[in-house]
């Protein structure tokens, strides 16, 4: 049987009106879902805006009821596409994503990110046999973002690269193109404040 499985670091959540997700995938077996609380007493205005590559901006509002969880289907408001994900509220919420693969089987996910910044430690990276790790990068700005990425791998020297990510638009950073097979480090700087996220597959043939 084949397994795919990935997985994605988890931070603590405190309540905010602006949320941002460097990942998001729908159509090819892909599902995303945006998971949010509202911890108020009254309902909440949510404006989510979808930046899908290469296609235009989805737009769309909902409300969260009070003191209760909302989920809301990225794939019935952008049916096919890679993109960046920005959600707005009215009032101070909590909000995650949850991303499904594999026939519905494998997922992936956790809190989005609340603040943006020019540079990102990451200290997660494996692309050791079976593992694939790429790094996700979000640009909310209305200017490009030059960004350098570095690998510190744990079998050869830091190798680091230039990236040119459009206004609104998303990059993703497949590791092991430059670092196979070994424990990576990454140290992503920008000239712009982006969000940046990891995410680590882990495929196996064995029998369950």
């Amino acid at each position: 049987r084949h397994f795919a499985r990935a997985f994605a670091a988890e931070t603590g959540m405190t309540p905010a009106k602006v949320w941002y997700f460097p990942e998001g995938q729908t159509g090819d077996d892909f599902t995303t879902w945006l998971l949010v609380f509202n911890p108020n007493s009254s309902p909440a205005a949510l404006t989510v805006s979808y930046y899908p590559v290469g296609s235009k901006p989805v737009i769309k509002t909902y409300s969260a009821p009070p003191l209760a969880r909302l989920t809301i289907a990225g794939q019935k408001d952008v049916p096919f596409g890679v993109m960046g994900v920005v959600l707005e509220s009215s009032l101070p919420v909590v909000a995650e994503h949850a991303i499904y693969f594999d026939n519905q089987k494998a997922a992936y996910g956790g809190p989005g990110l609340t603040t943006l910044s020019k540079n990102w430690y990451i200290g997660s990276g494996n692309t050791q046999v079976g593992f694939t790790t790429r790094v996700a990068i979000f640009n909310p700005n209305k200017e490009p973002a030059i960004i350098k990425v570095t690998l510190l791998g744990s079998k050869q020297a830091p190798v680091s690269d230039l990236y040119s990510i459009e206004p609104l638009g998303k990059d993703d950073i497949v590791l092991n193109d430059k670092a196979d097979e070994q424990l990576v480090a990454v140290i992503v700087e920008s000239d712009q404040p982006v969000v940046a996220e990891t995410v680590t597959y882990y495929i196996s043939n064995a029998e369950a």
